[in-house]
C-alpha cells in the first residue's frame, strides 16, 4: 500500500468484543470516520502501549463519528462494544507514512 492509500475495515463485535486498529511497523494512517450501527455503545480507546485513555465515554451514537485521528504501531486506538448485543463497526481512513 503507499501512500494516500485508503484503509478501512468492518467488524462484527458480540457484546463485550473489542478490535485494535494498529498499523504494522513504521506506518501511520489518519483515522478519519468510525462507523457505528444505530443506538450503537461502543467506547473508543487510545493506547500507547501501556497506557489507555478514553475518547468517547460510550454514550449511543446515530451512526458516525467523524474523526482526525492519527495513529501508528505505538499509538493506537481500540474499538469496544457496550451495546448489549452483536453490532458492526467500521473504520476508514488513510495512509500517511510507510
Amino acid at each position: 500500500m503507499a501512500r494516500g492509500d485508503v484503509v478501512a475495515q468492518i467488524v462484527s463485535l458480540a457484546n463485550g468484543a473489542a478490535t485494535t486498529v494498529q498499523p504494522g511497523s513504521g506506518v501511520e494512517w489518519v483515522i478519519k470516520l468510525v462507523g457505528l450501527g444505530a443506538h450503537a455503545t461502543v467506547y473508543l480507546f487510545a493506547y500507547d502501549g501501556s497506557l489507555t485513555t478514553t475518547i468517547t465515554t460510550g454514550a449511543k451514537y446515530a451512526e458516525n463519528l467523524a474523526l482526525t485521528l492519527p495513529i501508528n504501531n505505538s499509538d493506537y486506538i481500540s474499538l469496544h462494544n457496550a451495546s448489549g448485543g452483536t453490532m458492526e463497526v467500521a473504520y476508514y481512513g488513510y495512509i500517511t507514512k510507510e
